[in-house]
Parts: structure tokens; sequence; C-alpha cells
């Protein structure tokens, strides 16, 4: 769907959702605010998702007298009983049935798979290649690697590591990395990368704060080799929920197998909403490579951003810190430019019933190069009707105080226009010199009853990058580099990294 090519690169760039719950979910039956996984696989399509995957709870840590709280919250409303094995087998097979029939090569690729939690051994999600593959239940850690020593064309993922090991965090040496190419480090419950970090916090608050012995950076000091990804692991049946975790992966085409692969190469990358084009390289090593350099040869890092907002920084991680920084992204109404990246929000209403918004957006003097939804659904329609050179179509549904987006890439000029219309009636008409400036709003519709956006506008100069760094001294047997990026609009990226071995 996306297939976008990247310099320096010979794959694609395909986006995806691999962590996000449905009604079979334990939690998404107590809230009500899950449907099933049919409806999820088409909220992907929906959102413009390449692949995705449906992980419900198979098993679950509930506490004791976790129905009775529930049932204290809400007595009106009847829920079936919890239990820990979340998914009742018949419902088990709905789910294999979802992620078969949507499975269409080139257009939507799925895959089959489901959550298996442990208080003490820490979450992982399980996938399988293989359609119609059973649940395998275990009471331990150790049981669940055995339940899947001989099984083939299977990845056991640890998501939300970063809680303190033995209460829901992960203990790295218990992990079979032989069937975990890459961790997920930053999903809705904050970013896992590193503690002491105030980005992204934790915000589950039953569960705690983040801990160091369960982070990303502890396990790439303790010397394990796994790429990186985002997800949302959000309980709304919708996946890639804007805001929380995505993953972009570099794969030959959009299939199964060629994501797999890539999956398997360590080639993906995490960011935490907006679709951030990615690409690191060294020495001519992609992402995820274990490279052999001789310790006398130069290393040349390279990286590739493509963003959609300013680029506030961009970083090289070497053995845990930070040794080279990129922050000089600006421009000026001075130079000539002839691409920006631009937003339109819509929403922003205290009514509490739930209102269609029927979005279109028209550029004159000049063209839409590409696009990426900001969609925030809570069990509500999404979706982009039409989209050419000149215009978008949106149909979108909004509750009390909610918003969504889309960005724009548009080619032109600071005299090419923007005009925001709802129900065929246009709200702003805005030159994109005069949004270069500042960022345009109306509320139209009375007072906190509703508003549309147009954001600044960014030229090439201030999202785009191409940056080059050479390192001369290694420091350790085995030295390893990833690429961290910030926009200032606080949506992050990770590159997984590159391990250089020196000989």
């Amino acid at each position: 769907m996306n297939k976008i090519k990247v310099p320096g690169s010979e794959k694609n760039i395909y986006f995806g959702e691999i962590h996000t719950h449905t009604a079979e979910s334990f939690d998404a039956v107590t809230l009500g605010t899950g449907k099933g996984p049919h409806w999820a696989y088409q909220a992907a399509i929906k959102n413009r998702l390449d692949f995705a995957a449906v992980t419900d709870h198979a098993q679950t840590c509930i506490p004791s007298g976790y129905n009775e709280w529930v049932n204290s919250l809400s007595p009106k409303i009847k829920r079936p009983p919890l239990h820990p094995q979340g998914i009742h087998p018949l419902n088990w097979d709905a789910t294999c049935k979802a992620a078969k029939e949507f499975n269409k090569p080139r257009e939507f690729v799925t895959f089959l798979g489901y959550e298996w939690s442990s208080t003490s051994y820490g979450d992982y999600n399980i996938y399988y290649l293989r359609d119609n593959e059973p649940i395998r239940y275990a009471e331990s850690v150790e049981a669940l690697h055995s339940a899947f020593q001989n099984i083939e064309d299977v990845m056991l993922i640890p998501h939300h590591t970063g809680y303190q090991p033995g209460m829901r965090g992960m203990d790295w040496s218990q992990v079979d990395f032989s069937k975990a190419p890459f961790v997920e480090i930053i999903s809705q419950h904050g970013f896992s990368e590193e503690d002491g970090l105030g980005r992204y916090h934790w915000n589950t608050g039953c569960m705690g704060p983040r801990s160091g012995g369960g982070t990303i950076r502890q396990a790439l000091e303790d010397g394990y080799i796994f790429g990186f990804i985002g997800s949302s692991d959000m309980h709304f049946s919708y996946p890639g929920f804007y805001g929380t975790g995505l993953l972009g992966v570099h794969a030959a085409s959009l299939d199964r197998q060629s994501l797999w692969e890539a999956f398997w190469k360590r080639r993906t990358y995490a960011f935490t909403g907006d679709r951030i084009i990615l690409n690191f390289m060294l020495n001519e090593e992609n992402m995820g490579s274990l490279a052999y350099i001789p310790i006398s040869n130069q290393r040349n890092l390279c990286a590739y951003i493509d963003g959609w907002w300013q680029l506030d920084t961009i970083e090289v991680i070497k053995n845990g810190r930070i040794v080279k920084r990129w922050t000089e992204f600006h421009s000026s109404l001075d130079k000539e430019a002839n691409r920006f990246k631009l937003g339109v929000d819509w929403g922003y209403s205290m009514n509490t019933d739930i209102e269609d918004w029927n979005i279109e957006v028209i550029v004159k003097d000049g063209e839409i190069e590409g696009c990426q939804p900001r969609f925030m659904s809570l069990g509500m329609d999404q979706e982009i009707l039409e989209l050419d050179k000149n215009h978008i179509r949106i149909r979108s549904q909004a509750g009390m105080n909610q918003a969504h987006g889309v960005s724009l890439d548009i080619l032109g000029d600071f005299g090419t226009r923007v005009d925001a219309q709802r129900d065929g009636k246009t709200y702003l008409s805005v030159p994109i010199g005069e949004l270069y400036k500042s960022s345009q709003g109306v509320q139209p519709f009375g007072n906190m009853q509703g508003s549309i956006y147009l954001s600044r506008a960014f030229p090439e100069e201030q999202f785009l990058a191409c940056c080059e760094w050479n390192d001369t001294s290694p420091e350790r047997v085995r030295d390893y580099y990833y690429i961290r990026v910030r926009q200032a609009n606080d949506q992050w990226a990770w590159s997984s990294p590159i391990w250089v071995e020196n000989i």
C-alpha cells in the first residue's frame, strides 16, 4: 500500500501494527471498548496500514477479586466472567479465520498471534507465519519456550519490558532470542528504551513505574542482539492508534514471507505516531546487521530521515550513550521551497454525542504527494475515501473532546493555497506562505462546539535530513550503534541497531 522507496535501500518500507487487542481480550470486554478481529482488520486497512496482527490475551494474570471489582464499577453492564485463559477456544477459531480471510498479498498482510502474560516472567506476543496454529498454553517462561522448542516459523516477542523484572518487566536472561528477532521499545505503556528519562512516562499506574533492569538499554549492554519495533497495545480494536507506537519494515515486497524474512534480519524500526521514513546504514550495512570490520577501518554512519514535522534532534547512540547529535533544522521565507508538510485537524467539541465530520482538503496551485492519517478511534469509523493530486476526502467520527487529523506532503510554493471544508463548506483557505508563519484555526459551530485547524507548514529543510558521521574509535569487542529521532511535536523514531565486531 505504501511501498515507499528510500535512498540507500533496495527495499520498500511498509508500516504495520502487530500488537493490538479486540473484544476477545479480557479488559476490552470489561471496559466495553472492543469489537472483534474482523472489525480490527477492517480498521487497519482504513487506517492505511500495510500489515497487522491481532494479539488478544490467550493467557492473562488477572488478580484475585478482579471480577468483583469490575462489576462494582459498572453493575448495570452484563459481562462474562473472566479467567486466566483469556481467549475462549471457540473464539480462537474466529481469530484464525479473520487472519486468513484478510491476508491479501501485495494489498494487506496479516499474521496470526496472541499474547501470553505473566507477572513473574513478563509478557510475550506469539506470532505464527502460518494460519490455523493453536494456542499453546504455559505456566512459566521455561514451559513457554519448551512448548515452542520444535515449532518452526514462530516468534516470541517481549513487550513493555521496562517494568521491574518479576513485576511484569523482562529478565533478559530468560528470553530465547533464537525466537525473538526484535523487541518492543515503545507502546501505550511508554518508552522501554531506558529508565531515568522523562519522555513518554509509563501511564498504567497499576503496574508501576519504569525500572532499569527490564529496559532495552540493559539488554543491549548485556550483549543481546535484537531489533526494535513499536506497537500500540491499545484495547479498542483499532490498529495504528495515533501516538502510541508503530512499526516500519524494509522488505522486498508486501507478503507474509517477505515481511517475515525482513523481521528475522531485523530490518525494522519503531516510531510513536508520525510515520517517519528512516534508514540507517554503517559502511553499507543495513540496520539490524552484525558487521565484521577491521579495527583500523573507519566506520561511516549514514541516516536518512523524512519526517512529518520540523525535526528537533537526530542522535547516534553508541554503546549506551549519545556520541553525535544534529539539531539545526531551520529555514527562512527568503529561501525558495517546493515541498512542504502540514496537518489538518478537526473535532475538539464538548458534545457528548458522536458527530460525523465529512472533511475535504483541496490544494490549489500545488499537488498532494502523500499523506498519513492521525486517527485515534474509540470504536468509531475513520477512513480516507478519496485521495488524488489536488484533494483528499475523509469520513470521520469524533466524540467529546476528541480530535483527528491527517498530515499532507505537498509539492508547491509559498503561494499554494490549502482549503479545509466540512460538509462541502470551506471554513479555512490559507496560502502556505501564511501557514509557514503560523497555524490557523476556526471555531465556526459555536463556543466549544468543534474546530478545524491547519497546522504550520514546514518546508523540506525542516523535515528532511541525510546525516553522516565517521567514527574512528572502536571501544569494545562488539560495539553497537542506533539512530534516535525526535520531531518538535514530540513524535519519535528509533532504528534497529547495527553491531560491529572488531576484527
